[in-house]
C-alpha cells in the first residue's frame, strides 16, 4: 500500500474532510512535504490552472476565483498549491502516482473548511479517510479491474485516445470518497462546446442514464499533445461558504514536457 502522511485537501468532484487546526496543519506541511509554501514563492509551477465561475465564460477579463499550482517533485509524485485571488493559501494535496497514473493515492486539505481527505491504493483495495471538523469516517471499496482514482481521469483519455476519436464509450469506475461508493462513468468523444480553449473535447458522464440525469457531467478540454488545457464540471473545492460550485478551469504550462 502506498503510505501518505497527512498534509492539506483537494479533490475534483467531492468535498469532505478537514484539519485539526492551524497549528497542525503547519507541523504535517513542515514534516511532509518536499515543497513548503515559502519555496513555492521562489519556484515557477510546471502547470497552473485558473478556476472560473461558470456564468464568467463569455468574458475573458474575468477575475479568477482560484488558481491550482502543481510542482513535480518526482516522477510518481506531484503536489498542488490552492490559492485565492488575494494570493492567500487555501488548500493544498500531494499525489502519488506509484500505483499507476489511473489509481494515484492522495491526501488532500482545505484550510477554510477543515476538511481533510486521504485515499490510499494498494493492489486490491482503495482506502478512503475523511474527516470534516471533528467528524471522521473510512471506508474500503474493493479495486474494479479498470479503476480510476482523483486526477487519473485524464489518463483515460490518454490511453484511450484512438478508441475515443472513433467514437468507442469508455466505461470505468471512479472512486467518490465522499459517498464512500465506486460511481461507474463513460467518457465519449464530443464537440467542443464555445469557448472551450481546446483542440479535442470529451465528456465523463454517469453510465446509467436515468442517474446521470441528476448529475452533471464533466467536459475535458485537450490540446494536440494530448494535455488537459480545460475542466468544466463539479470543483473539488468548495465556495467560501462550504458549498459545492461548478467552474471552468483554464491550465497553463510552463514546462510543456509535463501533463496532468
Amino acid at each position: 500500500m502506498v503510505k501518505l502522511q497527512p498534509l492539506i485537501n483537494t479533490d475534483p468532484l467531492l468535498k469532505l474532510l478537514g484539519w485539526a487546526g492551524t497549528t497542525l496543519l503547519l507541523l504535517m506541511v513542515l514534516t511532509t512535504l518536499n515543497i513548503s509554501t515559502a519555496e513555492a514563492d521562489e519556484k515557477i509551477p510546471a502547470i497552473s490552472g485558473f478556476a472560473y465561475t461558470m456564468s464568467d465564460n463569455s468574458d475573458t477579463q474575468a477575475p479568477w476565483l482560484y488558481r491550482e499550482d502543481y510542482y513535480f517533485l518526482t516522477d510518481n509524485q506531484v503536489q498542488v498549491f490552492y490559492t485565492n485571488h488575494s494570493e492567500q493559501l487555501i488548500a493544498e494535496k500531494v499525489l502519488d502516482y506509484a500505483t499507476g497514473r489511473l489509481t494515484p493515492s492522495f491526501i488532500f486539505e482545505d484550510q477554510r473548511h477543515q476538511i481533510s481527505k486521504r485515499v490510499e491504493v494498494n493492489a486490491s483495495n482503495v482506502e478512503l479517510y475523511l474527516k470534516s471538523g471533528p467528524q471522521s469516517e473510512r471506508a474500503t471499496l474493493e479495486r474494479k479491474k479498470n479503476q480510476v482514482v482523483d486526477a487519473g481521469f485524464t489518463a483515460v483519455v490518454r490511453n484511450n485516445w484512438s478508441a475515443l476519436q472513433a467514437g468507442q464509450s469508455i466505461d470505468f469506475f471512479f472512486a467518490l470518497p465522499n459517498r464512500a461508493t465506486n460511481a461507474r462513468l463513460a467518457a465519449r468523444q464530443i464537440k467542443c462546446p464555445a469557448r472551450m480553449q481546446a483542440n479535442h473535447c470529451f465528456e465523463m458522464a454517469l453510465s446509467n442514464r436515468f442517474l446521470a440525469m441528476f448529475v452533471d457531467s464533466i467536459t475535458l478540454g485537450f490540446d494536440q499533445q494530448q494535455r488537459l488545457t480545460e475542466y468544466r464540471g463539479r470543483s473539488n473545492l468548495s465556495d467560501s461558504a462550504g458549498g459545492d460550485q461548478d467552474v471552468i478551469i483554464r491550465y497553463r504550462y510552463a514546462d510543456p514536457e509535463q501533463r496532468l
